[in-house]
Order: structure tokens, then C-alpha cells, then sequence
């Protein structure tokens, strides 16, 4: 495997798209190897510690409401300091770069669609034959699932929520579709983003197995998954619904946590017996983003934390109390289903969520007690045997009520919380101000503040020629 990451060094000239001739002045490896086959570029696109361990989602978990940081922490000056982008990021600041970043969000993301149009772009110049039907079809499938998930998770970072209003707004992503660095890709419009990832989406269905051979692996399955949370997203909710329903009907499995064993050792994860998502049966895609070093200090929400009933087996199967150096007498997320460490964060695709997105259209198009089957089969598979009894209530509001609150329980640090405030935020009965306190300094993030959309990276706007987001 290591010929095909020599290759990967190449992503250099396209960490910030359409850099310029200047970053072209590489001098390949000698011993190099450049992929000429379907096998090859299967390679590239197998490559996990590019494809699937370094999502783009830290900043939508820096920014999000699950966490706290004491200010004692936050202003350290000595020892193992977080990169300043993570530490502006944590409140929101005006400035968040302070340039030559390389473990961002941005970067990752484009150089996971970097290698998936260096296959796609085999893939339109070699003919599918019968007897590389199988091969050629999973390279182009995983090729557009790959840029589809990238796509997506870059625009809850860097594009406005979408709405019917700023649909035609030139503040999408650029959507490349070209491995050549020279070749300039402009941002799109926030519709165009959307309907993109759709399409590749779609594109992607006919060619995929119903399931990837393995979690870092996409199947039917997974585009299923991820088209629910983009029409979510755009809130298309009859199109989700069916969306997440036919991801159901190939992956319904639910763990049970009355079998999980909680460790006693409060620094250790809980999901451990099933690291990566292996025979865990919720796992659909297995993703997680860059170690972030300010979860060294995190601290779980006390509102979340207060949230969880009695005899709701998350509680304990989720955080734990620790009294470690850097987070003494905190209280830690362990819950991750990576399930190697405490602070390596899962970000894929899950049929829990599926579950939620599923119960949340239902109730969003009437159909209350669909949603509820969805609520309760879920809770149920949470809550100590024999002690949960099923929610029941013939008011919308009050099943959508309790679907965001079982959303926000459920899918703790994967990134998804920062996308649900924002296209939350454009109702006015679900919005929410976010708040950190340092010391006696307040910060807050009210609905409608342009900084739910993090900027673009100084050297997007400066080598790209990209429109910067405004702060």
C-alpha cells in the first residue's frame, strides 16, 4: 500500500485548489509508482488513513454545544498547546487562521476528492468490459460516494445553510471535478452544491453492493444514509424519509447496550469490543475526523449530561468521570464507535441516526405514530432491560420534541450536531443561541450570525482567488 500513498504526496498541489503554477514544482519519487490499472486507483481509494480517518467535521465539533472547556485550560500557556485554529474556533473568533495551516478540515477534504477524480477520471477514459464489469463499477460508485460524503461535509462548514432564498447564493463549495490543480473551479451557488452531491449520490446507487465488504468501505446502504441527511439539510422531508427508509430495508440492525461491557477504568472507550464499527450491526460507513488536541480538555455539556433518564444506559456508556492531568474531575465522551480511544470521534454513517432522520420526517409529514415506532424501537435498545416504557402522544410537536432531544442524546460528538442548529436555526420555534463563558468574557452565536459558516483557509483566498465568508 505504501507505493499508492507515495502518490498521495501529490495532494500538496491541491490543499487549497487552483494554488497556481507555483506549487506545480514537484519532482516525483523515482521510485513512484503511477496507477495504470482498476486496481490501482481501487488502492488510492482505499487508503484509510485519507479516505476515512480524516473527515472533515472538527470544526462542526469544535463549534457545537456538547462540550465545555475551563478557562484555566483554555488560556494555558506551557505544555501541549491545541493548534490556534482550534482555539479560535472554540469561541467563534472573527480571525480563525493564522496561516500555513495543514491538518484542517479544508485540506482533508479535498484531498479525499483529489484521489476520487483521479479515478473518476480513469474511469470516463477505460471502457467497462464484461469481465471488469464488478471492478470498474465499485471504483466509480466509491469514487462518487467518497466526493459525495466529502462535498457534503465541507458545505456544513463552508456554505450557508441551504434555503429557498439563498439557493442561487455564489457561496457553495468549489465543486472539482478535475485532479488538475491549474484548473480554476470557482465556488458554486449554494443550490448548485446540494444538487451536485445528489446527483453523485445517485449516480453512485446502480453501482454499489447493498454493503461494503467492510466498515471503510461504501455501500448502497450508505448513499441511502447520506442522501437522507442532505435532503434533511435542504428540507426536502418526503425525499429523506423515503431515503433513510430504503437504507433501512438493507441495514436495520440496532445494538442492544444491555450487552455492552461498560469498562470500570473510566479512561477507557466503551465501544472497544467493536473497534472500527466491526460486527457492531448499527455501523454503515466507518469515518472519523483528525485528532483534535482540544478534546484533551473537553468537559461533556451539563445540559446534555442531565438529559438522560434514569435508566438510560448511555449515561454511562457515553461519558465517564476521569481525573487524568489534562481533564481533572471531567467529565469524558467515551462513547465514540471507532472504539479505539477516547478522543478518536466517529463520524460516519450509523443506522441509529438513520433511525432519528427517519422518526424526524415522519412526524415532519404527519405521520406521528411512524415516528414514534422509530423513537421507541430505538430508546428501547438504550434503556435497561425491562424498565423502558414507550413514549405515546398524538401531538406532532411534542414527537418532534422528543425527536431533536433523542438526536441530541443519541448522536454525541459526530459532527452531526453542528449541522442540525444550523438548519434548526431556520425555524424560529427550534433555534438556539450557543454560549461559551471564559472567565467573565461571554461569547455567544446567535441564529442567523454569519459565523455559522467557518471562512475558507488564508491561502484559498489568497492562491485560490476564492470570495471569502463573511464574519
Amino acid at each position: 500500500m505504501n507505493k499508492y500513498i507515495k502518490l498521495s504526496c501529490i495532494l500538496l498541489v491541491t490543499l487549497f485548489c487552483s494554488c497556481g503554477k507555483k506549487y506545480l514544482d514537484l519532482q516525483q519519487e523515482k521510485n513512484q509508482r503511477v496507477p495504470t490499472s482498476l486496481d490501482d486507483y481501487q488502492k488510492l481509494l482505499d487508503q484509510t488513513g485519507v479516505i476515512n480517518q480524516n473527515c472533515p467535521v472538527m470544526f462542526a465539533n469544535i463549534g457545537a454545544d456538547e462540550y465545555w472547556i475551563p478557562a484555566s485550560q483554555y488560556y494555558l500557556t506551557t505544555g501541549s498547546l491545541p493548534a490556534a485554529n482550534q482555539i479560535n474556533a472554540y469561541i467563534w473568533a472573527d480571525q480563525i487562521y493564522v496561516g500555513k495551516e495543514v491538518q484542517i478540515d479544508w485540506n482533508f477534504g479535498y484531498n479525499a476528492i483529489y484521489l476520487t477524480n483521479l479515478g473518476l477520471e480513469y474511469i470516463n477514459k477505460t471502457p467497462r468490459t464484461d469481465s471488469s464489469g464488478a471492478k470498474w463499477d465499485r471504483l466509480k460508485g466509491s469514487a462518487l460516494f467518497i466526493r459525495a460524503f466529502d462535498f457534503y461535509n465541507l458545505a456544513q462548514l463552508f456554505s450557508p445553510v441551504y434555503s429557498a432564498d439563498n439557493a442561487n447564493l455564489p457561496l457553495g463549495i468549489s465543486l472539482r471535478e478535475t485532479s488538475d490543480p491549474t484548473v480554476h473551479v470557482p465556488r458554486s451557488t449554494v443550490g448548485e452544491t446540494y444538487q451536485k452531491i445528489v446527483s453523485d449520490l445517485n449516480e453512485a446507487l446502480p453501482l454499489l453492493n447493498n454493503q461494503g465488504a467492510n466498515t471503510f468501505q461504501a455501500g448502497k446502504s450508505a448513499a441511502y444514509a447520506l442522501l437522507s441527511r442532505v435532503y434533511m439539510q435542504t428540507g426536502d422531508y418526503v425525499s429523506a424519509e423515503k431515503a433513510a427508509d430504503s437504507c433501512l430495508k438493507i441495514q436495520p440492525g440496532l445494538l442492544d447496550f444491555n450487552t455492552l461491557t461498560i469498562p470500570t477504568v473510566a479512561t477507557s472507550p466503551t465501544f472497544s469490543a467493536y473497534m472500527f464499527g466491526a460486527n457492531n450491526p448499527e455501523m454503515i460507513y466507518m469515518a472519523n475526523p483528525y485528532l483534535t488536541q482540544l478534546f484533551s480538555w473537553y468537559h461533556a455539556d451539563t445540559t446534555l449530561l442531565r438529559s438522560y433518564e434514569p435508566d438510560d444506559i448511555r449515561l454511562k456508556a457515553y461519558f465517564s468521570d476521569t481525573t487524568t492531568s489534562a481533564s481533572a474531575n471531567a467529565i469524558a465522551f467515551r462513547g465514540s464507535y471507532v472504539g479505539n480511544s477516547m478522543t478518536t470521534y466517529f463520524c460516519g454513517l450509523a443506522t441509529d441516526e438513520i433511525y432519528l432522520n427517519r422518526a424526524e420526517c415522519r412526524a415532519r409529514n404527519q405521520n406521528t405514530q411512524g415516528a414514534l415506532d422509530d423513537l421507541n424501537l430505538l430508546r428501547k435498545a438504550r434503556f435497561t432491560t425491562g424498565t423502558y416504557v414507550p413514549l405515546q402522544s398524538t401531538d406532532v410537536n411534542q414527537v418532534m420534541q422528543w425527536v431533536l432531544a433523542e438526536r441530541r442524546k443519541e448522536l454525541v460528538m459526530r459532527g452531526t450536531r453542528w449541522a442540525d442548529l444550523r438548519r434548526l436555526n431556520k425555524e424560529t420555534k427550534y433555534a438556539a443561541t450557543l454560549v461559551r463563558v471564559l472567565n467573565d468574557q461571554r461569547y455567544e452565536l446567535a441564529p442567523g450570525s454569519p459565523k455559522w459558516v467557518w471562512p475558507l483557509p488564508i491561502e484559498a483566498i489568497s492562491n485560490g482567488g476564492y470570495t471569502q465568508n463573511p464574519r
